[in-house]
């Protein structure tokens, strides 16, 4: 309906008992003037056998630029009679073709409450690409207070890829839990669509005067423009590795994606 969606659903009961719960919402998005929208919602979810609910109502403001965009937003939720706010706020700069720049956070307040926040870059410069991240986690959403960084950085030409990337965890109530992971990986694309490569990572608990190593070797193909699927081994491995990439022993999966508006320039039209 124009500008607004409405929404409803209802859980079917499971065999574990989860489920049976009815759901409404509504939203809504208007733009008020030039590069700035705001943004109403609200939904309610009633558990038909327990008979508890959740009401919550939020609103949003969205302002964009050329190469820039900044949100805000809250919400407000009521729970079996407990209320909970929760805030957000984020912004992308693009500050030249090459480098663009993102903060976000989100604090909550109410039964539970804690905070989150995100910094983050990205380069790009011909052959070289580089992301750089830093998070910082309280309260409701990390056990204890941490804090994590990351960057990562590849090298490609023609036939040959190279990366690097490093990761860090600190936990100030817990120095056995701090942690530095380093990588390094190369791949050797023997045709313009299949390649062959390895991987090597190092992690380091200094406190604990821990070091461990994951070894894999690894086949991948581009599977579409900006698109990478690699299936690898790890001949050797650990568990709890920091981020995302695997350590784990055995065999992985992983998906690469990089695509910008050069990604499809080269796809013939059909």
């Amino acid at each position: 309906m124009g500008g607004t969606n409405f929404s409803a659903a209802y859980d079917l009961p499971g065999a574990s008992g989860a489920g049976n719960r009815a759901r409404f919402g509504a939203e809504t998005s208007l733009e008020v003037a030039d590069g700035v929208t705001l943004g109403l919602r609200g939904s309610l979810t009633h558990d038909v056998t327990s008979g508890s609910g959740l009401a919550a109502l939020g609103a949003s403001a969205r302002f964009t630029s050329p190469g820039n965009v900044a949100t805000t937003g809250a919400d407000v939720s009521v729970r079996d009679g407990a209320l909970k706010l929760v805030t957000r706020a984020g912004v992308s700069v693009r500050v030249d073709e090459r480098l663009t720049l993102g903060a976000d956070g989100v604090a909550e307040v109410g039964v539970s409450g804690g905070a989150r926040l995100s910094l983050g870059a990205a380069y790009r410069d011909g052959r070289w690409n580089a992301l750089a991240s830093l998070h910082a986690a309280l309260g409701s959403f990390s056990p204890q207070p941490e804090v994590t960084a990351a960057a990562s950085t590849e090298y490609h030409e023609a036939a040959l890829a190279v990366r690097g990337d490093l990761a860090l965890r600190e936990r100030p109530a817990d120095p056995g839990a701090r942690a530095a992971q380093f990588g390094l990986g190369a791949t050797w694309w023997a045709t313009d669509t299949y390649g062959l490569g390895a991987a090597l990572r190092v992690l380091t608990l200094p406190t604990l005067g821990d070091t461990r190593v994951a070894l894999g070797l690894e086949a991948g193909a581009r599977v579409l423009p900006g698109v990478r699927a690699t299936l690898g081994f790890n001949l050797l491995g650990y568990e709890d590795g920091l981020g995302d990439v695997p350590t784990r022993h055995g065999a992985y999966l992983r998906l690469d994606v990089g695509l910008d508006e050069r990604a499809w320039e080269n796809v013939p039209a059909r």
